[in-house]
């Protein structure tokens, strides 16, 4: 029967007519495979789409759960120490939040914390995944610093073939390098020494320090120009909240003594954080 030969356009046309049906049916055939077909696709897709979710939901969790868990750490440490059970729990809680504090900075694709306690190591290590990069955080909470501080966080440094060096102090000056609240000095390349107990000026000075080595992949490149530049603009910041802090008070009392009352019951000069529900910031 196959292959069939038509001698002109009559005879083509003759056999349509004869073979509607079956001609018919062949392509109904076909245009519902090719429906299927293209059902199978979107499904496809579909599934696809659905297993990205999930995979964003289980990191989404394991996040959370690793919050939660610092959380939980930081609360034992902070009962532990107001209980007067050891004096180490005092500069455990504070490393801790800071640990916490720099994984929002150093997102965990591309960085590694490290806050577990190994001996001359420093406090934290924050490495990259994406090349050799290594830098150490030593941090100090007590109300004066020695020269041995100082020696140690040198000799750790230097063992540990750290890019950069950071040393906190939250509650004093650094003898004879920072002696002002809220500011750093770079000192032989790639030790930045910081006194400041302020999470986002701290989050600035070494995300910035690091972020700047990594782009320059060296410390002879490293310049403290634009991070004067950006801890300077949150200093004033910090000032200006100050003030608006102020002027909020003065228009909720001003507004009491006419006995007008605001529906929420505060202003929004205030960080927002202040304000809960219907309560005014200020008591």
């Amino acid at each position: 029967m196959y292959p069939i030969v038509f001698n002109n356009e009559d005879e083509f046309e003759e056999y349509i007519i004869e073979n509607t049906e079956e001609i018919l049916s062949i392509i109904h055939k076909h245009h519902a495979i090719d429906g299927f077909n293209d059902e199978v696709v979107v499904m496809a897709a579909t599934v696809q789409d659905q297993k990205e979710e999930l995979e964003a939901l289980r990191k989404m969790n394991e996040e959370m759960q690793r919050k939660h868990n610092e959380m939980e750490e930081i609360v034992s440490l902070v009962n532990k120490r107001d209980e007067g059970q050891c004096a180490t729990y005092i500069g455990e809680v504070c490393e801790k939040q800071i640990e916490s504090d720099l994984r929002e900075c150093f997102p965990e694709e591309d960085f590694d914390i490290d806050g577990g306690k190994v001996m001359h190591k420093m406090d934290i290590r924050i490495s990259s995944k994406q090349n050799d990069f290594r830098a150490g955080l030593e941090i100090k909470e007590k109300k004066s610093l020695t020269k041995k501080d100082i020696t140690k966080f040198k000799d750790d440094k230097t063992s540990n073939c750290f890019d950069l060096s950071f040393f906190l102090s939250t509650n004093c000056p650094i003898p004879k390098i920072v002696a002002e609240l809220d500011t750093f000095a770079l000192v032989n390349g790639n030790e930045i020494y910081i006194y400041s107990n302020k999470k986002h000026f701290i989050q600035i000075v070494i995300s910035a320090f690091i972020h700047q080595y990594i782009i320059s992949g060296t410390k002879t490149d490293l310049s403290t120009e634009a991070i004067d530049s950006l801890s300077g603009l949150y200093n004033v910041w910090c000032e200006v909240k100050k003030v608006f802090y102020k002027m909020d008070k003065m228009f909720i009392s001003s507004l009491n003594k006419f006995n007008i009352t605001l529906d929420n019951g505060h202003l929004y000069l205030a960080p927002k954080t202040k304000c809960r529900g219907s309560k005014p910031p200020y008591t």
